[in-house]
């Protein structure tokens, strides 16, 4: 009997402690947070209505696009404004204003309303000392009706027609123009002085043979290298440019002789007039240019880019300081300083100047100068 207790009570005791603890709640619990079983089943059931739905609307659109492709392509409508004027539609708009054609239309664009260029003409060569004949054309900047005379022929105007005007002795060319838009580029003159060949055997053929009373000489044809098209020679000191005319049996010219061949026998103070005109010369350029490529650049004797291009030494001490040599012509940015008589004279002969450079002359030989016939 007393084990059957016993058994009882070690029975009971295991019961007790070993089965599973249920914790209680707390005596404050909420319990109104519990969402009820049957709202987390009908948001299950609204999840899988939106799902079946987005699967149907897929299926929709695969569907609709098989069939468009089945269907054979629209043609495009090119039609133009007037065609769809004149075809009748049953749903017409009576609410919208007729489109007007002449509206729709781009507007034609005057070009003289725009056109801001500056009608020039000038000829090639231009005027001065030539020998035996000259070839003389007339250019434009742009589209217009040139005409030309001889003045000392009295002659009617002509039109230019781009071909060459021969002048073969001393005359003076009358030019005028009038472009499309009824602008008009002022009557000018340029006189052509033809003088025999002979004097082209007064100096080598790269030279130009210059003259004043008793006073004769040849000088460059352009600076130094003396070649047209390329670029002339700058960045040299005095000696060296000395030198370099030295060793092709030159010499420097001086400042009287640079600016007669400048000038010409009218002393003009540009090579090409008596006043500065922009666009002639390379005066107003951000660098040196080509010799040459200023065809209107061009002395009464010959010579070209006189002014401006390059400054150039000459062999004349300055008479401010007999330290320096007188340097002439102004270089491609000097505008209208840079004429046929204003020396400079604050380069150190020693140093080489970047807007400076030379060309050489050389003494006509007495023998020579006196053969042939002149006029």
């Amino acid at each position: 009997m007393v084990l059957l207790i016993a058994l009882f009570v070690i029975t009971l005791y295991l019961y007790l402690n070993l089965r599973p603890q249920i914790s209680e709640p707390p005596l404050d619990y909420d319990y109104t947070q519990i969402e009820p079983v049957d709202s987390i089943y009908e948001s299950i059931d609204d999840t899988v209505v939106v799902e079946k739905e987005e699967t149907e609307e897929i299926e929709e659109q695969q569907e609709a696009k098989e069939q468009a492709d089945q269907l054979p392509p629209k043609e495009k409508h090119t039609e133009t404004i007037s065609d769809r004027d004149s075809v009748e539609t049953s749903c017409e708009d009576t609410t919208k204003t007729p489109v007007d054609s002449s509206v729709v239309e781009q507007e034609k664009v005057d070009p003289c309303e725009s056109d801001t260029v500056v009608l020039m003409v000038h000829p090639e060569p231009s005027g001065g000392i030539h020998y035996g004949s000259v070839s003389v054309t007339l250019v434009a900047n742009k589209p217009s009706t040139v005409k030309w005379r001889l003045a000392e022929e009295g002659s009617e105007w002509n039109v230019y027609d781009g071909s060459e005007i021969i002048i073969d002795e001393s005359r003076t060319l009358v030019y005028k123009a009038e472009d499309e838009c009824g602008e008009l580029f002022a009557q000018r003159r340029e006189f052509y002085e033809i003088k025999p060949e002979y004097y082209l055997t007064l100096c080598p053929s790269d030279m130009i043979y210059v003259t004043d009373g008793e006073k004769e000489f040849c000088i460059d044809r352009y600076a130094w290298p003396n070649r047209e098209g390329v670029y002339p020679v700058s960045f040299v000191s005095y000696y060296e440019a000395m030198d370099s005319c030295y060793s092709a049996g030159k010499r420097l010219p001086t400042k009287e002789e640079w600016s007669l061949a400048c000038s010409g026998p009218h002393q003009w103070a540009y090579p090409y007039g008596e006043r500065y005109q922009s666009g002639l010369c390379p005066t107003e350029e951000t660098r040196k240019r080509t010799s040459g490529s200023f065809s209107q650049c061009r002395g009464y004797f010959g010579t070209y880019d006189m002014s401006g291009g390059l400054a150039e030494w000459t062999s004349t001490r300055s008479t401010e300081n007999r330290r320096f040599f007188y340097v002439m012509g102004g270089f491609w940015e000097s505008a209208n300083q840079s004429n046929c008589f204003d020396p400079r004279y604050s380069y150190f002969p020693q140093n080489r100047h970047n807007p400076v450079g030379f060309r050489c002359v050389q003494d006509v030989k007495k023998n020579d100068s006196k053969k042939g016939s002149r006029r």
